[in-house]
């Protein structure tokens, strides 16, 4: 059995919300923290402390994107849950980082920012070499007895960047209904 997916996104049927951080900073009243918000997934940083009054818009990801999602991704090392996600999983996924109000085409939502790290399985993960230097991962496994209990991870040799998910939290999400993340066992599959 699996132990580890990463969440995707399912653009030939959802809507997704993304905020550019210059965007997000000027909402957030100073320009200055782009950077900061850059670095968020990458130092684990809560974005709490600066929060404040942010709204989003639906966007259309292909030429057939029309529903809606649950749950989706936003920016990086973050989810956007709706109403009904936020009530199913928010017990869920507290012990794994913060919840963010945000407004999304006038409708009340919630940014998840994922602050929990997944230990990778060194004897299964591979660095990748380009002309003798290193250049990211070529494989990546996490341990499993790390990631087994936890909802929603990232991975440190990735920076942060993307977000990946228990099998826990796999059952969880399909058991409730929630519609707008696929989950994929190839963790390094860009697509």
């Amino acid at each position: 059995m699996t132990s580890a997916y990463q969440l995707k996104r399912v653009p030939e049927r959802f809507f997704e919300g993304q905020t550019d951080l210059l965007t997000l900073a000027r909402q957030l009243g100073d320009e200055n923290l782009v950077e900061r918000l850059l670095m968020c997934p990458h130092m684990n940083e809560p974005m709490q402390p600066f929060w404040g009054d942010v709204t989003d818009s639906w966007h259309q990801l292909s030429m057939t994107s029309s529903e809606k999602p649950d749950i989706s991704l936003w920016n990086a090392g973050c989810l956007l849950l709706g109403q009904r996600a936020h009530q199913v999983l928010r017990l869920h996924l507290t012990a794994d980082g913060e919840f963010l109000p945000i407004t999304v085409d006038g409708e009340p939502m919630h940014v998840f920012n994922c602050l929990m790290w997944g230990k990778e399985d060194m004897s299964l993960t591979e660095k990748a070499y380009l002309d003798g230097y290193e250049d990211g991962i070529a494989t990546l496994a996490f341990d499993e007895a790390d990631v087994a209990e936890k909802m929603i991870f990232k991975s440190k040799l990735e920076a942060g960047a993307t977000l990946y998910a228990s099998a826990k939290f796999k059952a969880l999400v399909e058991r409730s209904g929630l519609q707008g993340v696929r989950f994929d066992a190839d963790l390094m599959d860009p697509f």
